[in-house]
């Protein structure tokens, strides 16, 4: 699989060290050309580099499974990648489903190497006397993965030794919880409906889980569908997980399921519409982008960012984030990570001093004019919309209220270059 990612020399030398390997051992070869510069291009609308280059990547497998006519793609991931994958989505906030690990088998894939680690599989080349390539960006900082299997797991190993087999009897836990939460939500729907009564008669976590199947399935709906449409459940077991455009912040779902039966809307915001209509629960997608300049994406953007880097959001605009020390900027302090940049959607609101504020008449208050109001970055972490960028539109920026951290100086700032969204000079803020 060559993401052409890497550079040109140590590629050239990988192709013709896998040739004459599969050459030898009389194995059929099929190389996937991503051509250079694609996965970048499409890495912000998919959540980053990482996230592209899997998309890319699962697609080219299932083409050529398909293509070969075989049941099953095997891939390589370890025990190594199970841990690493496990303190991710733990300290990314992941729920139920995420935190049972990397699934051992899919109906069209499986992964025989999950309890093996990859120093016993080089242990096992040298002892065979096998030559074997190394891709040079594992050496490196720039990815989320690469950082948590250099600075996070050897002290959490060193701390907990056996904390691969305690994570995996976590996993089994937590399969046994997602597996009769999952039953329980599948049994308040009639068919593709979802039911009012049976919607407010059940536990919190079962109705926030009911609300996720019907807003996913909105959002690939037309946008302004008629309200009272109900949707139904989303296929799972996609290994690329949700692309960003489809992702719901939890805790607007938790707030929409805790919604008062009376209120009828039960939420508003991340675009989507949760109403009580006729006795049964419904979502429905709304239009948050209006009239955008050139330059910018015409159904607005959203780039979820799980440590600083380069990256492209659509064909548009392109993105820097970076870290310094000097006073100019959002403070690495106000905010957890991962951290969304996006546009503006309806309902949204920031805490401010004198409490929350509606995001589009603050906007209207920094004398943004209306065509720029959707061009203007939201950071958003899983709190809530941490800084308003008012600054790349000629206004100013508006943070997040955060008692904490009066009085304290903070460790660095948090710097975003974008290109592309009002002209086509870099801004800075």
């Amino acid at each position: 699989m060559n993401h052409g990612l890497r550079p040109e020399e140590e590629l050239d030398h990988e192709r013709v060290f896998i040739e004459e390997l599969c050459d030898r051992l009389s194995i059929p070869l099929k190389v996937a050309l991503i051509p250079r510069g694609r996965i970048l291009e499409e890495a912000g609308r998919d959540g980053g580099i990482e996230a592209a280059a899997r998309r890319f990547r699962y697609a080219a497998l299932e083409e050529a499974r398909l293509a070969t006519d075989s049941d099953l793609v095997l891939t390589a991931h370890t025990a190594d990648d199970w841990l690493e994958t496990m303190l991710m989505r733990f300290f990314s906030g992941s729920g139920t489903s995420g935190l049972r690990g990397i699934p051992r088998r899919l109906p069209t894939m499986a992964r025989p190497f999950l309890d093996i680690y990859k120093d016993q599989i080089l242990l096992y080349l040298k002892a065979k006397g096998q030559e074997y390539s190394v891709d040079s960006t594992n050496l490196g900082l720039d990815f989320m993965r690469n950082r948590i299997r250099q600075d996070l797991v050897p002290p959490v190993l060193e701390v907990f030794p056996s904390a691969v087999a305690a994570l995996k009897t976590l996993a089994t836990k937590v399969t046994l919880d997602d597996e009769a939460l999952e039953s329980w939500t599948e049994s308040l729907f009639d068919g593709h409906r979802l039911p009012s009564v049976a919607f407010f008669a059940a536990p919190l976590a079962v109705r926030i889980r009911a609300l996720y199947r019907l807003g996913l399935q909105a959002l690939d709906a037309p946008a302004n569908s008629m309200p009272g449409t109900v949707y139904g459940t989303v296929p799972g077991g996609d290994p690329g997980g949700v692309p960003p455009a489809r992702r719901i912040p939890w805790a607007f779902m938790e707030k929409a399921a805790s919604s008062n039966p009376a209120s009828g809307i039960l939420g508003q915001g991340a675009g989507l519409m949760i109403q009580d209509a006729d006795g049964f629960i419904c979502a429905s997608r709304i239009q948050t982008a209006k009239s955008l300049p050139a330059g910018a994406l015409s159904s607005g953007f959203s780039l979820e960012v799980q440590s600083p880097g380069r990256f492209r959001i659509g064909t548009g605009i392109e993105c820097r984030i970076y870290c310094r020390q000097e006073p100019d900027g959002l403070r690495l302090d106000a905010f957890e990570w991962p951290v969304i940049f996006r546009s503006r959607r309806s309902g949204d609101v920031i805490q401010l001093g004198a409490g929350s504020r509606q995001l589009d008449r603050l906007l209207a208050d920094l004398q943004i004019p209306a065509s720029l109001r959707d061009t203007v970055p939201l950071v958003e972490d899983r709190a809530g919309i941490v800084a308003v960028l008012g600054s790349l539109a000629g206004s100013r920026d508006i943070y997040r209220r955060n008692d904490a951290l009066a009085g304290h100086s903070s460790s660095g700032f948090l710097v975003l270059e974008m290109k592309g969204v009002v002209s086509d000079d870099a801004v800075q803020r």
